[in-house]
C-alpha cells in the first residue's frame, strides 16, 4: 500500500549524511521491470507503490501524450485498463495492496478524472460524495491508496468546488471523512487497522497534516511553517510527510510517533519529504542535497542516506535515483531513476542485498 498523490511527491524533489551514531545500513540491487508502452512512443516510468511480495504500482507516460498504470513484478509488467480508452488515456495509480488491488485516477469520456479501483480483472470508478456535495458525481475524484481490506482513500470535488477526503469501500460505499476546519482535505494513505492520513486546511486557511484513528482527525500540526502534509503510515501508526519550517524556504521530511512530530534529516539541500514507511520504521522519500540534485534517500533510526551511495558498484555506474515512493516490510523499495546511458526515466525496484558499515 502507498500514500497519496504519489506523483506531487516523487517527482518534486551525493554524498551519504550520517545523523548521530553510525548504523547499519543496507546495500541494494537495481531491478528493471520490463515496462514499455508503447515502445516506440515511451518517454519514461516512475514507481508509485509496492507490496509485500515485491510487485509495484508503476506508471508510464507517452511522448504523445497520455499515461497508464501497470502491477510489475521483476518479469513481468500487467497492464492496468483506464476507465476510457482514447487513442491516449490518462489513468495514475496511488497505492497497491498485498493481493494486488490498484487504487488510482483515471479519466473518463468526458475527461473528468474518477477515483478506481482495479482488481486484477477490469477498473472500476468510484462513487463521488454524498449527494449533499457530488450527487453521483460528475466532478473530479482522485484515489490514493488502498488497504488489505479493499478499503480505498482519496478526495473528490462537490458541486461547491470544494475538496473533500473519502474511504470507500464495497460495504459502505463513499463516506467524506471531514476536514480541519478549513474547506479542503485529501486522504492520502490506509493501514490494515483502517486508520487514515492525509491533510487539510484549518479555519486559519494553513494547510496541516492529520490521522483519523477509530473515526477521530487529529491535526497532527507542523514543523514551523503553517504547512505539513502526510503521505504515509504503518501499523504502529507511524505517520510520515513534510512540512515547511519556519519561514516557508526549507520543506523538511517528518516523522510522526506518540504524538509528536519530528523533523527527519536531509541531503542538505532546502527540500526533503518523506512517502514511505514500513513495519521496522525505515522511511523513503525523496530530497535535494546541498548541490540542489533531486536523490531518493532511506532513513534508518537516526542516519539518513542517500539511496545511491547505498547501490552496489556496478549498479552505481548506470543508474541515478532520484526518487523513492514505498518501502515494504522486507526492504524492497519502489524507486524511480535516471539511467545513466540512456537519459530515459523508469520505474524501478530496489532489492536489498547485504548489511554495510555506515560512513
Amino acid at each position: 500500500m502507498r500514500t497519496h498523490r504519489i506523483l506531487q511527491v516523487a517527482l518534486a524533489a551525493a554524498a551519504c549524511i550520517a545523523c548521530g551514531a553510525a548504523e547499519a545500513a543496507t546495500t541494494y540491487r537495481v531491478i528493471e521491470p520490463p515496462l514499455l508502452w508503447p515502445p516506440d512512443t515511451t518517454s519514461g516510468s516512475s514507481s508509485a507503490a509496492i507490496n509485500k511480495h515485491g510487485v509495484i504500482g508503476a506508471l508510464v507516460w507517452s511522448q504523445l501524450g497520455g499515461s497508464v498504470g501497470y502491477r510489475c513484478d521483476k518479469f513481468n509488467c500487467e497492464y492496468i485498463p483506464p476507465l476510457y480508452i482514447p487513442h491516449w488515456p490518462f489513468a495514475s495509480v496511488g497505492g497497491m495492496n498485498d493481493a494486488g488491488v490498484v487504487a488510482g485516477t483515471s479519466a473518463d469520456i468526458a475527461n473528468t478524472t474518477h477515483a478506481y479501483y482495479f482488481d486484477g480483472v477490469s477498473s472500476h470508478a468510484i462513487g463521488g460524495l454524498p449527494d449533499d456535495y457530488c450527487g453521483g458525481c460528475a466532478n473530479d475524484s482522485y484515489g490514493n491508496d488502498v488497504n488489505n481490506q479493499g478499503q480505498v482513500v482519496g478526495s473528490a470535488f462537490g458541486v461547491d468546488g470544494r475538496e473533500r477526503a473519502f474511504v470507500w469501500s464495497a460495504s459502505t460505499g463513499v463516506q467524506e471523512l471531514g476536514t480541519l476546519g478549513g474547506g479542503r482535505s485529501v486522504a492520502t494513505a490506509i493501514n490494515d487497522r483502517g486508520d487514515l492520513v492525509g491533510y487539510g486546511s484549518t479555519a486559519a486557511d494553513t494547510t496541516h497534516a492529520f490521522i483519523i484513528h477509530r473515526g477521530k482527525m487529529r491535526d497532527l500540526g507542523h514543523l514551523g511553517g503553517d504547512w505539513a502534509q502526510a503521505y504515509a503510515l504503518n501499523e504502529a501508526r507511524q505517520v510520515v510527510g513534510c512540512s515547511k519550517l519556519a519561514g516557508g524556504e526549507v520543506t523538511q521530511a517528518f516523522s510522526y510517533v506518540g504524538g509528536v512530530m519530528t523533523a527527519l534529516p536531509s541531503l542538505g539541500g532546502s527540500y526533503a519529504c518523506a512517502s514511505g514507511v514500513n513495519g521496522n520504521g525505515q522511511v523513503v522519500g525523496v530530497a535535494t542535497t546541498s548541490s540542489g540534485e533531486q536523490r531518493g534517500f532511506l532513513v534508518e533510526g537516526s542516519a539518513v542516506f542517500d539511496l545511491n551511495e547505498l547501490l552496489v558498484e556496478r549498479h552505481r555506474a548506470n543508474w541515478t535515483i532520484t526518487a523513492a515512493s514505498a518501502i515494504s516490510d522486507k526492504g524492497l523499495i519502489a524507486a524511480t531513476g535516471v539511467n545513466r546511458v540512456y537519459g530515459t526515466t523508469r520505474a524501478l525496484i530496489l532489492k536489498p542485498r547485504e548489511a554495510t558499515a555506515a560512513r
